[in-house]
C-alpha cells in the first residue's frame, strides 16, 4: 500500500508523492476520476491502474490534436508510437476515436481517391501508393480503386494529353514523352496506350 503525502499542481498537472518519495503525474481527468487526496492509502494495483488510465488520457489528447487535419488510424498509431505509447493504449485510442467517428479509413479512402483522381488527376497507381505511405490496408484500396468508372479514366487520360500536348497527332517521340509523363501520373498503361496509339 502506498499513502498519498502530498498533491500539487504543476504545469496543468498533478504530481502525487507517497510518502516513500514515489512520484506520479496525473492530468486533471484522471486526478478527478481517481478520487484521490493527502493521507488516503492506495495499492499496488490501484497506481498501475492509474498510470495506465493517465497513458489513455495523454494519448488520446495528443491524437485529438493531431487529429486537426484529417488523419487515417494507421497514421495516429504511427504518431503515438513515436511518441512513445504501448500497443495497448494505441488501440484503446483508436477504439475511442472510432466510437466518437473521429477516424473512418473507408470514408478516407473514398475521399481521398475521389480527390486525387478528379481534382489532382492523378491515376490509381500514384493514389495507391500515396493511401499505403498512410498505413491503409491495401485491399480495401484496391476495393475502392476499382470503382473508379473506366469511362472516367479514359476521358481522364485523354484530357490531360489535350491540356498539355493538344490535340495531336503525335510523333514516335512525343508519344514516348507523353506516355512516361502519364504512367508518372499513375495511369495504368492500357488507359495511356488507347489514346495515344
Amino acid at each position: 500500500m502506498k499513502i498519498i503525502e502530498s498533491i500539487s499542481f504543476l504545469k496543468g498537472n498533478y504530481k502525487i508523492t507517497t510518502k516513500d518519495q514515489e512520484l506520479l503525474y496525473l492530468n486533471e481527468e484522471t486526478f478527478i476520476h481517481s478520487g484521490l487526496y493527502k493521507g488516503c492509502e492506495i495499492s499496488e494495483d490501484s497506481w498501475a491502474q492509474l498510470e495506465e488510465e493517465n497513458q489513455f488520457y495523454e494519448a488520446r489528447d495528443l491524437s485529438l490534436g493531431y487529429l486537426r487535419r484529417r488523419r487515417t488510424s494507421g497514421e495516429i498509431k504511427y504518431f503515438l508510437k513515436e511518441k512513445g505509447f504501448n500497443q495497448a493504449c494505441l488501440d484503446r485510442v483508436i477504439e475511442y476515436l472510432n466510437d466518437y467517428q473521429l477516424i473512418n479509413d473507408e470514408d478516407y479512402i473514398k475521399d481521398y481517391i475521389h480527390d486525387q483522381f478528379y481534382l489532382q488527376k492523378n491515376g490509381p497507381r500514384k493514389i495507391k501508393f500515396k493511401l499505403m505511405n498512410k498505413f491503409l490496408d491495401p485491399g480495401i484500396i484496391d476495393t475502392h480503386l476499382a470503382n473508379l468508372p473506366h469511362e472516367d479514366l479514359e476521358k481522364m487520360v485523354k484530357e490531360l494529353i489535350e491540356k498539355k500536348y493538344g490535340p495531336g497527332p503525335f510523333s514516335l517521340k512525343e508519344k514516348q514523352k507523353i506516355n512516361r509523363y502519364l504512367q508518372n501520373k499513375g495511369y495504368p498503361y492500357p488507359a495511356i496506350s488507347k489514346e495515344l496509339f
